[in-house]
């Protein structure tokens, strides 16, 4: 009995070292590379390695050379049961604002091999609060809207594209 709760906690210890002295920065810049293929381009100030997690503060991303958006802070914590995405204080470009508002609070995304055939996606903004879900297997994204005031007035031509659900909200579903 001894040795298996032994050979259980070399096991975690092994685990949690490995999450610790992954190079998270190195493999966020390996990232970078990647999505350069597509026209993407991150123009970071500072990427962190803080441990158990990467903090990337006050960037920018291109898309084809035109600037999209600007975050402020993504905090990427990758465990091997858990992995969380959280995103604060994200600016939309002005080319957007006759779709939405331009400012989003925070984005938390979450996926867990407790349901790993779903993506947990939390938003919000001054478009109001969303929520969705990415199925893996059945390739669908399925997303809930409750939106704000200034959604409502000023944004409608965007609500009428999404499908009002009988509790108020509006629905949102695509298979890809």
């Amino acid at each position: 009995m001894k040795k298996l709760a032994m050979f259980f906690v070399y096991t975690f210890i092994f685990f949690i070292s490995l999450e610790f002295f992954t190079p998270k920065v190195q493999l966020f810049y390996l990232l970078e590379q990647q999505i350069h293929k597509f026209d993407v381009v991150i123009d970071e100030k500072s990427v962190e390695d803080t441990g158990f997690s990467l903090k990337i503060n006050s960037f920018d991303i291109y898309v084809k050379g035109i600037k999209s958006v600007n975050i402020e802070e993504l905090k990427i914590t990758p465990f091997l049961v858990y992995n969380y995405i959280g995103i604060k204080n994200i600016h939309l470009d002005d080319t957007m604002k006759s779709f939405l508002p331009l400012d989003i609070e925070s984005v938390d995304i979450k996926y867990s091999i407790f349901n790993p055939l779903n993506i947990l996606i939390h938003a919000k903004g001054d478009f109001g609060e969303a929520s969705a879900k990415v199925n893996i297997l059945d390739k669908k994204v399925s997303a809930s809207l409750e939106p704000s005031g200034i959604m409502k007035k000023r944004f409608s031509q965007t609500l009428k594209m999404l499908k009002k659900s009988k509790e108020g909200g509006y629905t949102y579903e695509k298979s890809f």
